[in-house]
Parts: C-alpha cells; sequence; structure tokens
C-alpha cells in the first residue's frame, strides 16, 4: 500500500517503486536551445515559462533569470552540445534510471523510515550539480551526461574535475535524497562542524546505497592527508565560516576544494566503527548535526590525536 510522507506540506512516497522522476524540462530545454532566436528569450517562453515545480524552485534559488542561463550555456557552448544526447538519454531511456530506483530500495532496505521526494532532472547554469529543495530533489545533467570524449579540455579545472558520465548519477540523486532525509530531523548547519557533518553523512550514506561517492576525488586527496587536514579542520570547526572547507568551487594547487566532505564522512564512518551494534545507526547518521559535538565525541575520530 502506497502511503505518502507529508514533509513541511509537501508529500512524497515511502515506497521506492512509486518515486517519481520527472524529465521533461530536458526536451524543452533543447526546444529552446535550437528555436533560432534571441537565447535568453527562447529560454524565457520556452523552458522556464513551462518549467516543472523542480525548475521553478532551482531557477529561484540557484541562476534567477533566463539571461543568466543563457550567458552561460554560450560561455560552454562546446560543453553543452557534447553532452546533448547524453542529457536526452536521462529523459527517454528507462534504463537509466533503472539504477536510481535501485539505489532509493537499498535506502529502504536500511532506513525503513525512508521517503522519496520527486526527482526533477534539468540543464542548468553549470553552477549547481545537485540540491534538495522543497519540491523535492533536483539535479542538473549538464554534470553528470559526460560522453566517452568528453571535451574537458575547454572547461575551467573545477568542472573538468567534477563532471561524470551518466552511469553517475545514481551517486548524485543518492547523496541529494539523504539531504532530504536530514531535513526531517533538524534544521540549518550554522556552524562549520554541523555543514561537514551534513555533507559528509550524505556522501557515505550515498555511497552505500548507490555504490559510488559522487565526490570520490575529494576523498582519495583525503585520505592522503587526513591527519592535517583533521588539525586545520579542528581549529576551524566551531565557526561560521565555510568558505575554506565547503562550497568553494576552486582548486588551490592541488587541493581541491570541498575537503570538508571528506572530514565530515571520516566523522560518520568512525561513529559507525564505534557503534557496531547501534540500534538505528541510520537515523543517528542523519541527525549528526544536530548535536554535532556530541556527535564528534562520540565518534572518537582524532587522526591528530584529539
Amino acid at each position: 500500500m502506497l502511503v505518502l510522507v507529508l514533509i513541511g506540506c509537501v508529500s512524497w512516497p515511502d515506497d521506492p517503486s512509486e518515486a517519481v522522476f520527472v524529465v521533461e524540462d530536458i526536451p524543452r530545454f533543447w526546444e529552446a536551445y535550437d528555436a533560432g532566436g534571441d537565447l535568453a528569450g527562447d529560454i524565457d517562453r520556452l523552458y522556464l515559462g513551462p518549467a516543472s515545480p523542480g525548475l521553478d524552485a532551482f531557477r529561484r534559488k540557484r541562476f534567477g533569470d533566463a539571461e543568466t542561463l543563457a550567458e552561460a550555456v554560450q560561455s560552454d557552448a562546446t560543453w553543452y552540445e557534447a553532452v546533448r544526447e547524453n542529457t536526452l538519454r536521462v529523459a527517454d531511456d528507462d534504463a537509466v534510471l533503472d539504477p536510481l530506483r535501485d539505489a532509493f530500495a537499498a535506502a529502504e532496505a536500511e532506513y525503513p523510515d525512508a521517503f522519496f521526494p520527486d526527482t526533477t532532472f534539468i540543464v542548468g547554469h553549470f553552477g549547481s550539480g545537485g540540491v534538495s529543495l522543497r519540491p523535492g530533489l533536483v539535479v542538473g545533467v549538464e554534470f553528470f551526461t559526460a560522453p566517452e570524449d568528453a571535451p574537458v579540455d575547454t572547461l575551467g579545472e573545477w568542472h573538468a574535475g567534477v563532471v561524470r558520465p551518466v552511469e553517475a548519477l545514481p551517486g548524485i540523486v543518492s547523496h541529494e535524497h539523504v539531504h532530504s532525509l536530514q531535513h526531517s530531523f533538524c534544521g540549518p548547519a550554522p556552524t562549520l562542524l554541523q555543514a561537514a557533518l551534513k555533507e559528509g553523512v550524505a556522501d557515505v550514506l550515498g555511497a552505500r546505497w548507490s555504490g559510488m561517492n559522487t565526490n570520490a576525488h575529494i576523498w582519495e586527496y583525503g585520505a592522503l592527508h587526513e591527519a592535517d587536514l583533521w588539525a586545520e579542520f579542528e581549529a576551524d570547526m566551531d565557526g561560521t565560516d565555510t568558505s575554506g572547507w565547503l562550497y568553494q568551487g576552486a582548486y588551490d594547487g592541488d587541493r581541491p576544494p570541498d575537503l570538508g566532505y571528506f572530514v565530515g564522512g571520516r566523522i560518520a564512518e568512525a561513529w559507525l566503527a564505534a557503534h557496531p551494534d547501534a540500534a538505528d545507526p541510520i537515523a543517528s547518521l542523519l541527525a549528526a548535526h544536530c548535536d554535532a559535538d556530541a556527535f564528534l565525541d562520540d565518534s572518537g575520530y582524532a587522526p591528530s590525536g584529539r
């Protein structure tokens, strides 16, 4: 029997087989792209005008207007052209979406209280790969539809490091799914430690349910520098400035951005290792940011001898 879970006046199913994937914005984007007039005007009329609730919420949250989106598309036109075919596969090929349902089923198996928000796939401004919003999960497919011969040499360093093939979609969808579940526990994450725990838990559980970590490149670097990173992070973690650790979008030499995901994830893994017999470990991870200091202490995480 289908049960709808009410979160903030939005109802979503608790059965992964009933999860809704919204794909109709993708062909509308390409209709606007091909219209041949003023690109911003065509995007506004043919893409943003009839937008799905997910696309409309993403537009309001991320890029604002048709002019901004058109400028981004024109700036990276080679990339958008290269991913066009694969973006349309997301809209047309059930085989692309089946692994997402498998990841949702894995989440339900470990966490029976899970619910499954609508997941909307859009073509965005190449600025945000995924987000959990009031209408559900929203994924910018321009990040996750790279072809085998992807022209990454046309991209900046950050974009070149984060674009993925279409097979990587389960990783980002699961990561954002975790965020939607976290929202039902407590409010914002004002400190760096709280924000890093939210992102790190999303990496850990997202990888557990989908079989892939959407931030694997960050974790690879972090594993080689863990003690030093912890020493830096520990000095900053009680503050509210996340800029050196999260949502940066730029490399510092060979150091990737967003290493707070790794630190938060390693704290989550330490907590799991310290509590192998926890009655409801998934719920504890999803609520980790609610009392971040207590969760950190309870994890025993201390690569630098805390």
